[in-house]
């Protein structure tokens, strides 16, 4: 009886410790995929408000400030709606 249950627990100690090998090898590629992934997100982030602050710089002497300001936030507003539309359906 006392050697069923010796081994049983040494067999749940043995699972438990691979499965603590399998957690700490899941967590580090969870880990380096969010940093990549917000490094990433930063940089999109910088080359769109790049290409914005162009957009604007373009139109201003044809249109002026106000038209200039309008047209790029219209066109920032469509970027967002995109942006959201694709993750809500590549989150279902």
């Amino acid at each position: 009886m006392f050697k069923r249950l010796s081994e049983f627990a040494v067999h749940v100690a043995d699972l438990a410790e691979a499965e603590g090998r399998e957690l700490r090898r899941v967590v580090a590629r969870l880990g380096l995929g969010l940093s990549i992934t917000l490094v990433g997100a930063g940089v999109l982030l910088c080359g769109a408000l790049l290409l914005l602050a162009a957009a604007w710089l373009g139109m201003r002497p044809g249109l002026g400030e106000a038209w200039a300001s309008a047209i790029t936030g219209v066109i920032a507003l469509a970027v967002a709606a995109g942006t959201i539309y694709g993750a809500a359906r590549i989150s279902k």
